[in-house]
């Protein structure tokens, strides 16, 4: 009995493992023509269908897409109704993985590790990175072959045989199915073993649908940890997701009987079976709600009412049809370095909440977490503005321009850089942050004073280069000039006083880097602040 035990657990841990390491793999892999793909196919639900559809394919985890469709839409990177397709298209996605179990793919997993691991040996840069992503894969499956090592010997075991014998009971299979799936954080491992348990044999169809049921209900307990300290719009997606799980059960539960006898008879062995349901159930819903879907959405908004700004992931003002007319085109970049800098900006008041979040309520929630997703999605893009006002500016200086344009060309160029690196500086102090609360480094009275008045100088500072952006000023200009020399005064002073306070064990070590970093940054935003100006008033 304890090697039976040792196998499922050693097949459950690798299984959980490899999809973990396999969804990092594969966010390692996307570029910058993925995301373009992503900005068609949110465009419309449908269209959102596909994207998560395949999205889950390829992570193996609807949670993976379910966290990531939060996190964007909680950053206003995506609107709230958009997001609902690609829900929709998660549920389905999750339907692969037992197919290919009941598909029997666990027999050839060490052929998939091997293959993973020749392209890793002879793959550069991307090329090896996918290898990895294929040994994760293998491994994914490798884990669910040990599994059903572990539970074979088990159709004698009375003990486990008694425990089955409660799925028989609808509504208790239902629970059983959705707690399992909300401990393990994974609907696709609790599908994989509901089908590898009627491939071997010990639970059938009937038995087995209320199972998977219940871990479409328990996976969107995902959704709920994910939206925690999301905004309105985040905390719609996770109760979207709930509401799609619970009334798709309910609306099929009173017509079980009809659906296991139409499932019956699409015939199959009943592993074959149980992936079948687990698709046509999926597949249903996805076809029932797409066609309700702007009433549900009104619904959810009526639930949680409120509104949140959405920040479009692609430029918005660099028309191609410009690149011909400088002034035009130029003057459409201006706006787009504005916007670039107000995501900056916003990168770094979410930064500035994160120094200062009272360590005992980072300890209860995930806070911390929450607020460093969202900035990393904003710094996705800065990041992808940076490039795109880059090339803009590459394409308009093929015309001939005049001294003026010439001018305003070498300016925004410079500035798309700038404002960049301010945003870095930025991140970096929301990552220290996160680090000095990893570490429960509590920083003296004194540090947190000199810190905060900073980061407050700064926050102005960031203010007065915004302002100076939309409408250019000299006397703006000396006074960011006269903000930033006041910043590297006190960044200087509190790097003194901070040595005196370590001396006297007012400040632990362990505070001392994270300090430092973080008025290294604060200054480094100063500086770009000043560059900016310098480059305006030019």
């Amino acid at each position: 009995m304890n090697l039976e035990i040792t196998f499922i657990l050693a097949g459950l841990s690798l299984f959980l493992f490899g999809m973990l390491k396999l969804t990092s793999k594969i966010q390692a892999v996307f570029s910058v023509g993925v995301r373009n793909y992503i900005k068609k196919l949110t465009k419309t639900p449908l269209f959102g269908v596909v994207l998560g559809f395949f999205a889950t394919v390829v992570f193996q985890s609807s949670s993976a897409v379910t966290i990531l469709v939060v996190g964007t839409v909680s950053a206003g990177l995506i609107s709230f109704f958009n997001s609902l397709g690609l829900i929709l298209g998660a549920n389905l996605g999750t339907t692969v993985t037992a197919q290919l179990v009941a598909f029997k793919v666990t027999d050839i997993a060490f052929l998939i590790i091997i293959a993973g691991l020749v392209i890793f040996l002879i793959g550069k840069d991307k090329v090896k990175t996918i290898g990895e992503a294929i040994v994760y894969f293998g491994l994914l499956f490798f884990g669910l072959f040990l599994l059903n090592q572990g539970l074979e010997p088990l159709k004698q075991n009375e003990f486990f045989i008694n425990l089955l014998s409660n799925a028989k009971n609808p509504l208790m299979g239902l629970l059983i199915g959705a707690l399992f799936t909300a401990i393990v954080q994974s609907s696709s491992a609790t599908t994989s073993i509901i089908v590898l348990l009627g491939l071997g044999g010990f639970i059938n169809l009937t038995e087995a649908v209320p199972l998977i049921l219940g871990a479409g209900i328990g996976t969107t307990s995902t959704a709920v940890l994910a939206s925690i300290g999301a905004t309105k719009s985040g905390k719609r997606v996770a109760l979207s997701h709930i509401l799609f799980n619970t009334l798709g059960v309910l609306l099929i539960f009173p017509f079980l009987p009809a659906f296991i006898s139409l499932v019956e008879k699409l015939g199959g062995d009943v592993g074959r079976q149980i992936a079948n349901a687990h698709t046509l159930f999926n597949a249903s819903m996805v076809i029932v709600f797409i066609i309700f879907l702007k009433p549900f959405a009104s619904l959810i908004e009526k639930i949680i009412k409120g509104d949140d700004e959405v920040l479009p992931l692609w430029p918005e003002w660099l028309d191609k049809k410009l690149i011909n007319q400088p002034a035009l085109a130029l003057e459409a970049v201006a706006k787009e370095l504005k916007r670039e800098m107000t995501l900056t900006q916003r990168i770094f008041l979410e930064a500035k909440e994160m120094a200062f979040i009272p360590k005992n309520i980072v300890r209860k929630d995930f806070n911390i977490k929450i607020k460093l997703r969202k900035i990393y999605y904003l710094e996705l893009v800065v990041d992808k503005l940076q490039s795109a006002i880059a090339a803009y500016l590459d394409s308009i200086s093929e015309n001939k321009l005049s001294s003026q344009e010439s001018k305003k060309l070498f300016q925004y160029s410079l500035l798309v850089d700038e404002i960049e690196r301010l945003g870095d500086h930025a991140v970096n102090l929301a990552k220290l942050a996160r680090w000095e609360a990893v570490r429960a480094t509590e920083l003296s009275r004194e540090a947190k004073e000199e810190l905060k008045t900073i980061i407050d100088k700064t926050e102005d500072l960031i203010e007065e280069t915004m302002m100076l952006l939309n409408e250019f000023d000299h006397k703006r200009v000396e006074k960011i000039y006269e903000k930033r020399s006041e910043i590297v005064e006190l960044v200087s002073l509190s790097k003194q006083n901070h040595h005196k306070r370590f001396y006297q064990d007012i400040d632990i070590a362990a505070g001392g880097p994270i300090f430092i970093d973080m008025l290294v940054n604060l200054q480094g935003i100063a500086r770009h602040c000043s560059h900016i100006a310098r480059t305006l008033s030019n």
